[in-house]
């Protein structure tokens, strides 16, 4: 393998036990550092390599990623309008793996300065959103139904 040196990618892989595979327990932190991490993940060129990356046994991410729906909960909140609003909520497995991209992302995710929400250290909220849009002759407020059902 071509990251064994940085950490044993046995640390990842399933152990047969009493004739039954078991997967060692998932962690949402990762246990190596976020430049060890950036450095492997961008000479990556196999599903192994990318498993071993988010420290997570290859066969399980490939079960991840190609039965993604039994990984939700799914359930429905209501709207102000009366209407309701899907909420597709990652379970453990799913939320681990999201949770591991999720501080790649953070770590190179620069957003533009008109950006105002769910920026991570910021003060921007709402009230200097609208600040931006006083006095205008308009202001167009979008939902887009379905959206997050319709990118994955």
């Amino acid at each position: 393998m071509l990251f064994t040196n940085l950490i044993s990618i046995k640390k990842f892989e399933p152990k047969l036990v009493s004739n039954h595979w078991i997967n060692p327990p998932l962690k949402s932190n990762l246990l190596r550092s976020q430049e060890s991490f950036e450095k492997i993940l961008k000479t990556s060129n196999s599903i192994q390599d990318v498993a071993h990356v988010f420290e997570i046994p290859v066969g399980q991410l490939i079960y991840l990623l190609k039965n993604k729906e039994e990984f939700y909960n799914s359930f429905d909140i209501p709207k102000k309008s009366g209407s309701t609003r899907r909420i597709d909520a990652p379970k453990r497995g799913m939320a681990i793996l999201q949770t591991k991209l999720k501080s790649f992302i953070e770590a190179h995710y620069r957003p533009r300065s008109n950006v105002y929400g769910f920026i991570k250290g910021s003060d921007k909220g709402i009230k200097e959103n609208a600040a931006n849009h006083r006095n205008k002759n308009y202001v167009i407020n979008l939902d887009l139904e379905d959206f997050f059902g319709s990118i994955t």
